[in-house]
């Protein structure tokens, strides 16, 4: 608990948390607010706008990233491993505590949409009950802000570079696993059409958790947030692995 508690009090004072948070809030409303304006809104219009705030969970990945790699960046993490020579305890603490933003991400998320869906929803006639689509839809962006967050923290404990693990963490999301899928496609059948591998890559499975329902290309919510603990907890191994064998 002390460990942990070290690690959100450094969250909590690094001035970046707080841009990220707001930029999450902005992209979140301004999702909202065309998924609403729109008239689009269906049957499950939750899980459409939570589908529209899951934009911001590469966010939550940079602040997990950020998490660890800024004490690498600034030498503070000698101190750390002074403080508590246990290193896989360290991790621990900053996988945990990257949990946890994630989930305040996702709640500043949750908080923003809703208050811009529900008058603008009420003013056009469109039904948005808080029922049980609407728990679903705030479980899903809870669990899938959180494994975002854990895996950037994993990422960096790998990497231990700021901006190489950002960039790599990006590269892979956006560029890697296109091509992937690219490649499947025109192995396993047609371009356009759903290929036996992208469901089953991190990025899909991440994306999965929260957007996966109706998608060809993704696995549904369950399957996909199973995925994604798995690539976290593997990446977590490979992060004490690196944490432990190689000096700051």
């Amino acid at each position: 608990m002390r460990l942990l508690a070290a690690e959100l009090l450094k969250l909590r004072t690094t001035r970046v948390t707080y841009v990220l948070i707001g930029v999450a809030v902005l992209m979140s409303g301004l999702a909202a607010a065309a998924i609403v304006g729109s008239g689009s809104l269906g049957d499950d219009g939750w899980l459409e706008l939570a589908q529209g705030a899951g934009f911001s969970t590469t966010l939550a990945t940079i602040v997990g990233i950020l998490l660890v790699t800024n004490e690498y960046r600034h030498g503070t993490i000698t101190t750390t491993f002074l403080a508590e020579p246990r290193r896989v305890r360290v991790l621990v603490a900053k996988l945990a505590a990257a949990l946890l933003a994630g989930v305040a991400l996702a709640f500043a998320s949750i908080v923003t949409t809703a208050l811009v869906a529900l008058p603008w929803a009420a003013a056009r006639g469109d039904a948005l009950p808080l029922d049980g689509h609407a728990l679903e839809a705030v479980g899903r962006m809870l669990l899938g802000f959180a494994l975002s967050a854990a895996l950037g923290a994993a990422v960096g404990a790998i990497i231990q570079n700021q901006v190489g693990s950002i960039i790599v963490v990006f590269v892979w999301f956006l560029i890697v696993e296109s091509i992937v899928g690219v490649l499947a496609a025109l192995v396993f059948g047609d371009l356009g059409e759903p290929d036996p591998v992208s469901p089953y890559l991190p990025g899909s499975a991440l994306g999965g958790i929260i957007g996966g329902e109706g998608s060809e290309f993704m696995l549904r919510g369950g399957p996909a947030a199973l995925l994604a603990l798995g690539y976290v907890a593997a990446l977590a191994v490979l992060a004490a692995f690196s944490m432990t064998r190689r000096d700051p």
